[in-house]
């Protein structure tokens, strides 16, 4: 069925979306419907990275096609990408033969039963980092994918500006963030779904100090154990979207210092500025001793591990706690095993340092 709103109609709205990107799902369905597809998506060339948008009849099939690991099969990427520039649409049987679309494991086990099969998509560049596709999925075959594409084709100039004033828009929102937390007194990045940097204020980089390590894969701290907890993190936040916090030596390794890394939730940033987390510095200079329910949010203690980890940094020794806490000591030593774990500490002094550190 037909958007209702006319060429014109659908122009306006395509627009819409490049000043509020918050709103390409609805644009993307307006296209879809306009040409007789099921709706559309917006999303990242990487197909290691797989991020996109997209209208909310298709939004259940994306996440399937993501959670049983499809964008590394994705030959309608690799495919568009390899071949030369082309200013326009294509559909699958542009860049498949009937008898891939027939035998390919991703169309025949994945999008030929959810009627999928046939789609048209155009590359939109010149973006800071990446390229992103437009892609209007589920005609009815590909005889009406096809015949739609002179329509796509009159909406394609709209539709490549549209997105790059997205980009720039995510683009200053996300300087706009970096600035007012500096302004704030807080060290702050944000890191891509490979945890890599992709912007940071100066504080951030004075906190840090020497303390990160080069490579061209993540952020990377010199230290080991705080690396292991950041690796760690990165991946539940890939996997999960949780965030966690963590800590680290300070430049002069006289304290610890605090990461806590929170996912950007929104799929318009995602897509657009290819962020997936900010990264905050907890003010090295505050020195009040966090309370329990602090310690177990930051730290994923239980509330026995919180209890205990603030004792400790109180000045209570292990026999100490086991008596009030009428707990073995050999109980109170196993918590503490996780409490080292968790935190990245080595031994006690440590841990007594890096809470010392936080403040509520």
């Amino acid at each position: 069925m037909k958007s209702g709103l006319g060429f014109e109609g659908i122009i306006d709205a395509v627009y819409e979306a490049g000043v509020v990107p918050e709103r390409w799902p609805h644009a993307l369905d307006l296209v879809g419907r306009e040409v007789g597809a099921r709706g559309g998506m917006l999303l990242s060339t990487r197909t290691d990275d797989f991020r996109y948008i997209c209208s909310e009849q298709i939004e259940p099939v994306a996440a399937d096609f993501i959670a049983q690991g499809w964008p590394a099969e994705n030959t309608r990427i690799s495919r568009y990408i390899a071949r030369e520039p082309h200013a326009g649409f294509l559909t699958d049987l542009d860049l498949h033969t009937q008898d891939e679309i027939d035998t390919l494991p991703m169309f025949r086990d994945f999008l030929s039963p959810r009627g999928f099969q046939s789609g048209a998509a155009t590359m939109i560049d010149g973006l800071a980092e990446e390229d992103l596709i437009v892609s209007i999925e589920a005609f009815r075959s590909p005889e009406a994918a096809q015949g739609a594409v002179d329509t796509l084709d009159r909406l394609r100039p709209h539709l490549a500006r549209a997105v790059q004033l997205s980009t720039r828009m995510i683009g200053e929102r996300r300087r706009g963030a970096m600035n007012a937390l500096e302004v704030i007194g807080t060290g702050a990045a944000l890191l891509d779904g490979r945890g890599r940097v992709q912007d940071a204020n100066r504080l951030f980089e004075r906190d840090l100090g020497d303390q990160v390590g080069s490579s061209r894969n993540r952020l990377k701290l010199r230290d080991p154990n705080a690396d292991r907890l950041l690796a760690d993190a990165l991946d539940e936040l890939g996997a999960h979207r949780r965030g966690r916090s963590l800590p680290f030596p300070n430049a002069d390794r006289s304290g610890s210092l605090v990461l806590h890394l929170m996912p950007i939730a929104g799929a318009a940033r995602d897509v657009f500025s290819g962020s997936a987390a900010i990264v905050v510095i907890a003010d090295p200079q505050r020195r009040a001793l966090p309370d329990y329910a602090l310690l177990q949010a930051m730290f994923d203690l239980t509330p026995t591990e919180a209890r205990i980890a603030r004792q400790l940094t109180d000045g209570c020794s292990p026999a100490g706690i086991a008596t009030s806490s009428q707990l073995s000591l050999n109980t109170v030593r196993s918590h503490l095993k996780q409490i080292y774990l968790k935190t990245g500490s080595t031994r006690q002094s440590s841990l007594v340092s890096l809470f010392s550190n936080l403040s509520p």
